[in-house]
Formats: C-alpha cells, structure tokens, sequence
C-alpha cells in the first residue's frame, strides 16, 4: 500500500468519524416560556428606571437574559397576538384595527398555521394559559384547534377578575353576558381564586409536571395589565372598595 493510498484511507476515515459525530449529537430543542403581557408602558418595569412600581422578578429575567431596546409590537390585543402567532402584519390577514368582542364571527384566517402547530412539528409540547382573544366564535378558532395542546384560561379579551364574567355593549345598546373561563373545552364555573393566582398555578403544573425528555411551549398571557379592576381589591386579606 502506497503512502498516497494510506492517507486517502486516513482522509476518509476521518470524514467517516466527523459526519457519525454529527449524526450521533442533537442537541435538545429548548424549552420555551413566552410570557405575554397587555398594554404595559415602557417605564411601567422598574428595571427601565420606574420609581412607582417595582418589578423585581421582571428585572431579574432581564438582568440575566437579553434586554431588546429596540423591539417593536402592536399596542393593542388582537392585532399583537395575531402577529405574534402567524408572523404577518394583522392588515394582511383582516385581524388590525379594533380588538375582537367576544360575540364576534372572526378570528384567524383558518387558512394561516400558527406558532404552535409549527413547533408541534419539532416535537415541542405546546400550551397556551391565559388569554386568547383572536377568535372563539366556533370550535375550529380556539386554541385547542389552532396547535395547542391544552388551554386553560380566557377566550376573549378580559374577564373579571373573581367571577371571570364578562359583559360586552352593542352599538343598539343590548348587553351580553357570559362566563369565560375555560379549562380546554370545560367551562370553570367552580373556581374561586383570584384569576392571576389562577393562571399562575396553572403555568407552575405545566411545568414541574413536564416531560422533560420533550421540549415544552409554554405561552403565558395573564389577564391584568389588560383592563383595570372595579369594585373591591382583594390584598393580603384585606378587602379595598374603590
């Protein structure tokens, strides 16, 4: 055997061993949390200089990740998520302007797949907790239908925060009303917990519950920041009438 022959043999095995070294390592997907919040201002974040309200565990995941500067979104819900989920300006896909009521025959094309169908795809677990509100007129629009496995929380923009009740006026002056509060399909006429407590708890079972052998999608997109609350404050047992 040549010298030449010897190192082609060399060169091959080496080429061998670098593409089973590549095949063999594949790294784990990572896990996901997305934490989605309604109309909270620039300086509402202590972390951006805020004096009025301390935010100390929002301050330290953006001490220990990546603070965007320069990170642009729609102000308000529907418009945000629709972008957020499908990737599109919400005026290409007739989800801009005024945020959906809940009453209302509209959401997400069903032709567009959203976020979570794709990263079903990649393996991913995938849950939504919170607020939906981008469709929820017919079953095919809910997030169960849409690439979530499960969904536990709201189907339209804000609830009560104790009876999870919602009212929506008409321009003819009549009102709807009507619980929205959903464990999957399950209306949640049983709960008690004040919703933030609620969701909370919900995001932690996802969690600590996981099969970590799957990567996880956790989208979490809590009820407050999104409407103010009327009436009495529930803090530390003490009960405040506004």
């Amino acid at each position: 055997m040549t010298m030449f022959t010897i190192l082609r043999w060399h060169r091959v095995w080496i080429n061998l061993v670098v593409v089973c070294a590549c095949v063999a390592y594949r790294p784990q997907p990572s896990h996901v949390v997305f934490i989605m919040v309604d109309d909270m201002g620039w300086n509402d974040v202590s972390f951006h200089g805020s004096d009025q309200i301390q935010t100390p565990n929002i301050d330290t995941l953006a001490y220990q990740g990546v603070i965007l500067q320069q990170y642009y979104s729609e102000a308000i819900c529907t418009p945000a998520r629709s972008a957020l989920l499908t990737g599109k300006y919400p005026m290409r896909i007739g989800m801009h302007g005024i945020p959906l009521l809940n009453a209302e025959r509209r959401g997400i094309p069903l032709t567009e797949r959203l976020l979570p169908a794709y990263l079903k795809d990649l393996g991913y677990s995938t849950h939504l907790v919170g607020k939906w509100h981008v469709g929820m007129s017919m079953e095919d629009y809910l997030p169960t239908f849409r690439g979530y496995d499960t969904h536990y929380g709201i189907r339209g923009g804000a609830v009560d925060y104790y009876t999870y009740n919602k009212i929506e006026q008409f321009g003819n002056g009549s009102l709807m009303f009507g619980l929205d509060l959903f464990d999957n399909e399950i209306p949640q006429d049983e709960e008690q917990r004040y919703i933030v407590d609620a969701l909370t708890d919900r995001a932690l079972k996802i969690i600590n519950n996981h099969d970590i052998s799957r990567p996880l999608f956790l989208h979490l997109t809590h009820n407050r920041w999104e409407m103010g609350y009327v009436g009495e404050i529930q803090l530390n047992d003490i009960l405040i009438e506004e």
